[in-house]
């Protein structure tokens, strides 16, 4: 708009976006499965096929013992050269059918079985994410004061499949499985109605301001300096995810904020520094929150569907679920196989055991557990992270170019899992009032675990991890890093006119890999946060070398080597630890690669 009011007007750029996309997520998990025509397989293996007693485990010898080997170095893998069974292969199997199931014969006997493929689980979701945003870039003062405004909203849109009432609906039987053991072609038809609709707007907004030229050019090495500050809000439209009370999540959101200031320098040096602060809502906690009520099915199978199937008495059951308690019958009221699928269905809040529907039915002879299947459960945490930045670049001479970032960042997760701790919490109480605790959960293999036993392994353990960290620097990430880059051309006068060479060299701190353990009375087994085990720091190198020049007078070629990690560590990299010290995780270091690209310009 010229000089003037225009000078102070500004000018502006605006820029408008609208887009949509949708992404439909199917998969199929199947598995190899035992059939016959010889005899009844259900008595065999027991369960329908693509259960998992009919499962068709291999099992194939790797290498020497290693019973006596003091340490990796001295285990021997050897290649595995074994045939993987196709559909229609078969086999004669010396089995002996499952101990007291058919409660007739339990002869070692032998028949021919052939393998089958079954579609035993899957799932279809579908996601669509219609967007739109406006942002607008402003140039005031001769752009010595350069602002950034911007608006975006997303809304995403979250489709299920059919549940088991439409399916019920369509084939007039609530069983996700067809009578062959298969999934129902129905599991893989999306609902007609979204599961959610979640909208959200972010804002985001950043000024720099460049302190004038004219007051400095009288400085020494002209020195220009500059100020940035940005806010900037995130929507993540994650898809469908569903707290442990099965209730729709709204998508992680979150908020960085970032200053400082950069300085250049007689026009070749460039030094930049930087802090942020990113907070963030409903991120992933990364506890396996299914399980906090999952768990049921297991208690189902094992302690009401099993011991039916294997011919047992309620009173038979009973008496094997309790025997380590000397003869203490913590379930006196409980004397059917009805009343203890009842109990244990109540271990769950009743509008969630409504929804989930655990029952235990008859399948063609066969006891077996279904419920309603629900996908996506998170237990969601705030998570902070704080740090900054040094970037450092320059430019000694025309042909030679350094560069050098130094950075850092610290992260605190808070608020962890608190509706997985509540409904945790409300579980293990109807296990310790109902009398459940202390039973075997799997009496009729034997096992000696009890249902706590079971519920503390799988669930309180790792829930208690989680919590015990809240408020804590999270060890897991590397706190320091830098990275330094040098890279040098020759001159047009020298004799090695047309070459490069240069290096890089990368290091990052120390990390956390584990902890040991702590018992406490009130929470089980805990990490001792003050006895953290870590993998050392890490450095690698890259060097290359490049020859450029002209081969016609429009065409310019290129030919570089690189060779990456050709220096540094080669040690196998810790990842985990046990609560011992003991490394129970490694990762092979990347590997040594020599690569050369050709390049032409024209």
């Amino acid at each position: 708009m010229g000089d003037g009011l225009g000078k102070w007007l500004g000018s502006h750029t605006i820029t408008g976006f609208w887009g949509t996309q949708s992404e439909t997520n199917e998969f199929r998990r199947n598995r190899a499965t035992w059939q016959t025509d010889e005899v009844n397989p259900a008595t065999a293996f027991a369960g329908r096929p693509g259960a998992f007693f009919r499962t068709m485990i291999g099992v194939a010898y790797v290498g020497p013992s290693a019973l006596s080997a003091t340490g990796p170095d001295q285990v021997r893998i050897s290649p595995v050269n074994v045939k993987v069974p196709q559909a229609g292969d078969t086999f004669n199997l010396w089995y002996q059918g499952p101990t007291g199931r058919a409660r007739i014969d339990d002869s070692i006997k032998n028949n021919n079985f052939y393998t089958s493929f079954i579609n035993f689980t899957g799932n279809k979701t579908k996601n669509e994410i219609d967007s739109e945003a406006v942002t607008v870039q402003s140039r005031f003062l001769d752009g010595n004061l350069v602002s950034l405004l911007g608006w975006r909203s997303d809304e995403a849109t979250s489709f299920e499949r059919l549940n088991t009432s439409q399916i019920n609906d369509l084939t007039g039987s609530t069983s996700r499985f067809q009578d062959d053991g298969n999934y129902k072609p129905e599991n893989y038809i999306l609902q007609d109605d979204p599961s959610s609709v979640e909208k959200g707007d972010t804002f985001t907004a950043s000024v720099v301001a460049h302190v004038p030229d004219g007051w400095t050019e009288d400085l020494p090495m002209q020195p220009r300096l500059s100020f940035h500050w940005g806010e900037s809000e995130n929507f993540s439209p994650a898809g469908l995810r569903r707290d442990v009370y099965l209730n729709v999540l709204s998508p992680p959101t979150g908020e960085t904020t970032e200053y400082g200031f950069s300085l250049e320098l007689a026009k070749k040096h460039f030094l930049r520094f930087n802090w942020f602060e990113t907070a963030s809502a409903g991120a992933n906690s990364g506890l396996n929150a299914a399980l906090v009520a999952n768990r049921q099915a297991y208690r189902l199978e094992r302690m009401v569907a099993e011991p039916q199937n294997t011919g047992w008495t309620f009173a038979e059951n009973k008496a094997a679920m309790i025997v380590d308690l000397n003869g203490v019958d913590p379930i006196p009221g409980i004397n059917s196989y009805a009343e203890l699928e009842s109990t244990i269905q109540g271990l769950l809040p009743a509008e969630l055991q409504s929804q989930y529907n655990y029952r235990v039915v008859q399948n063609n002879g066969t006891y077996e557990v279904q419920s309603e299947t629900f996908g996506g459960q998170v237990a969601t945490a705030a998570v902070k992270a704080e740090g900054f930045e040094i970037d450092f670049v320059s430019n000694p001479t025309p042909n030679w170019r350094i560069s050098v970032n130094v950075g850092k960042q610290e992260t605190v997760q808070s608020d962890s899992a608190p509706l997985a701790a509540q409904l945790a919490g409300t579980v293990l109480g109807n296990i310790e009032s109902t009398g459940l605790r202390d039973l075997r959960v799997s009496p009729t293999f034997g096992a000696n675990e009890t249902v706590f036993g079971e519920y503390n392994r799988l669930v309180l353990v790792p829930l208690n991890g989680v919590l015990a960290k809240d408020g804590t620097t999270s060890l897991e990430q590397r706190k320091w890093w830098a990275n330094f880059v040098n890279n040098y051309r020759f001159s047009e006068d020298s004799w090695l006119k047309g070459w490069s060479v240069g290096g890089a060299v990368r290091w990052q701190d120390e990390v956390g890999i584990g902890y040991g353990q702590l018992y406490s009375p009130d929470t089980g087994i805990i990490p001792d946060l003050n006895n953290p085990f870590f993998a050392p720091s890490s450095w690698n190198g890259d060097v290359w070398t490049s020859y450029r020049r002209k081969l016609t007078e429009k065409i310019n070629w290129k030919i570089q080597l690189n060779v990456r990690n050709l220096i540094g560590e080669d040690d196998d990299i810790p990842v985990r630890a046990n609560p011992d010290g003991s490394i129970a995780v490694i990762r092979i270091p990347n590997e040594r690669v020599w690569f050369i690209t050709n390049t032409f310009e024209f």
